[in-house]
């Protein structure tokens, strides 16, 4: 068993799916599913390489809606060639509400979907490398400086402190004092655990010892590896 102040903790949410939010534009209230169509141009790869910023009125010239995502075993995978996830399935019905709401016809507007690192999603929308960024994102405060949300799917949720098998008990938030926390930069968990140190800090206690998980793993990643003992 190591010592307390050796023992690293992984912050997540427990339920993920339940703050799932769409950060982009505009909101849009789901409509009546309507059937699919398959007429239309597929977009094409070029736009994978291609920036560009604008609303509606840039979408449907394009006739794309580029979906920044990650990779996910709930939100977004490939099964046999196909693509599978809550934000697939959900993005795919915003893709055919749009199109019946514009009456496009067989001149579709398009979901392409781009998988990117997690510290890539907001970037990527301010860098216009995509037009909606979809994938279990917390509004902020600081997020909200750059980038617009639709209404949450969820709210007041909170974030759970997990531990591995030889981690010490905790059973407050004050017992994460002098410890080390397995977290991604890029989530509203590191954010929460920076207003945490300082509070510590004012206290007179010791602080987090933050350890930066990469930004290419998921939740689900991270708590396979603590259950497994690769993060203590």
């Amino acid at each position: 068993m190591k010592s307390n102040k050796s023992v690293s903790l992984f912050l997540t949410v427990i339920f993920i799916f339940s703050i799932v939010a769409f950060a982009s534009g505009a909101s849009t209230k789901p409509q009546p599913q309507t059937k699919k169509s398959t007429t239309g141009a597929v977009p094409s790869p070029k736009f994978l390489k291609e920036k560009w910023t604008g609303d509606l009125d840039t979408i449907q010239k394009k006739r794309v809606i580029r979906v920044l995502t990650v990779q996910s075993k709930m939100f977004y995978f490939v099964d046999k060639g196909q693509p599978r996830g809550l934000v697939y399935e959900g993005m795919k019905q915003f893709e055919d509400d749009l199109n019946t709401k514009l009456k496009t016809g067989n001149i579709r507007i398009h979901a392409l979907f781009i998988p990117v690192a997690r510290d890539q999603l907001l970037k990527g929308l301010v860098d216009g490398r995509g037009d909606i960024a979809a994938a279990n994102i917390t509004i902020t405060p600081e997020r909200l400086k750059t980038v617009d949300f639709t209404d949450p799917t969820y709210q007041n949720v909170n974030e759970i402190v997990l531990t591995g098998p030889e981690s010490p008990q905790v059973v407050s938030i004050d017992d994460l004092s002098g410890k080390e926390v397995y977290v991604r930069k890029s989530s509203s968990y590191y954010e929460s655990l920076v207003s945490l140190n300082e509070r510590f800090k004012k206290d007179g206690k010791k602080e987090v010892t933050l350890k930066l998980a990469p930004e290419n793993l998921e939740d689900e990643d991270l708590i396979e590896m603590l259950n497994a003992g690769l993060v203590k």
